[in-house]
């Protein structure tokens, strides 16, 4: 399961390591807590929690201020107007999202299904 809100990177970038961790713990609670309004007693299904932040985004990805979405949220910058997943580079081929179809988690797993499928295509 995934829950998902915006916040932008400058509410992140001023916490101290120890704050930063403790203001992750805290939106998760608060997330969670509106879901088992919904869903309830979703605390007693949960096995494991991973946080991420728009600071997280930078560090594994080094994203501009943790974008998740890639290139900007119009209709210029979408879909196939996206960077191509093929390359002039033979057998180099890019999945993000950055490229094809979107961004987002939904938008770059398509972006990976789709380069696979091109992948396992080919006669090598």
């Amino acid at each position: 399961m995934n829950i998902a809100t915006v916040v932008g990177f400058d509410f992140w970038e001023s916490f101290s390591r120890n704050e930063y961790i403790e203001k992750k713990k805290e939106m998760a609670d608060i997330l969670i807590k509106r879901a088992e309004a919904v869903f309830p007693n979703l605390t007693s299904y949960i096995e494991r929690i991973e946080i991420a932040t728009p600071r997280t985004i930078v560090k594994f990805t080094e994203n501009y201020k943790g974008a998740i979405y890639g290139w900007s949220q119009i209709i210029s910058q979408t879909g196939r107007k996206r960077m191509k997943q093929e390359t002039p580079i033979e057998n180099f081929y890019l999945s993000s999202a950055w490229t094809e179809p979107a961004g987002g988690v939904t938008g770059v797993m398509q972006s990976g299904v789709m380069v696979a499928s091109k992948i396992l295509r080919k006669d090598y």
